[in-house]
C-alpha cells in the first residue's frame, strides 16, 4: 500500500469488479451480510490496490443500530483516514455505535479513540447478540 496520502482519497463500498482485489487484503469474510469498504484515489488505476480497507457488519435492534468493525488494513496513516471517513459515513447513515474487538489492529482502536467518541468496553457479544470470546469496545457515534 502506498504511503503518499496527500491526494484526495475517497471511502466507498467496494464495487463488484474490485471485490476480489480488496478482499485478498482482508482476513476471511465472516458469514452474514457485510460491507467491504476501500479508501482509494478516485483518479487512480482500477487495478491499483486501495490505501486501506475495512469490513463491517450492521445489526439493527429496535431503534439501536450498531456497526461492527470486523477488520481493517492499511498503513497507520491510511487506517486513521479510513476510520475518520467511515465514522462520518456511518453517522450520516444513522448508525448509533461502532463496536470492535480489542484484538483489532491496535492502530484502529487508537484511531477511533482519537476521534473523540464516547467509549465503553462491553462483554464479548457478536452483532447478532451471539457470545464471543474477546471483549469488545463500543464507541457511540
Amino acid at each position: 500500500m502506498v504511503e503518499d496520502l496527500d491526494a484526495a482519497l475517497l471511502l466507498r463500498p467496494v464495487p463488484g469488479h474490485r471485490l476480489t482485489l480488496v478482499t485478498n487484503l482482508l482476513p476471511p469474510l465472516p458469514t452474514g451480510v457485510c460491507t467491504v469498504w476501500e479508501l482509494v484515489d478516485p483518479a487512480g488505476e482500477e487495478d491499483h490496490p486501495p490505501e486501506g480497507a475495512a469490513l463491517t457488519r450492521t445489526a439493527a435492534g429496535g431503534e439501536h443500530r450498531d456497526v461492527r468493525l470486523e477488520a481493517v488494513v492499511g498503513t497507520e496513516t491510511a487506517v486513521v483516514r479510513l476510520l475518520a471517513a467511515l465514522v462520518a459515513r456511518l453517522r450520516s447513515a444513522g448508525a448509533d455505535s461502532v463496536t470492535c474487538t480489542a484484538t483489532l489492529v491496535p492502530g484502529a482502536v487508537d484511531a477511533l479513540s482519537r476521534l473523540g467518541l464516547e467509549r465503553a468496553t462491553v462483554s464479548g457479544e457478536g452483532p447478532e447478540g451471539t457470545s464471543t470470546t474477546a471483549p469488545s469496545t463500543c464507541w457511540q457515534l
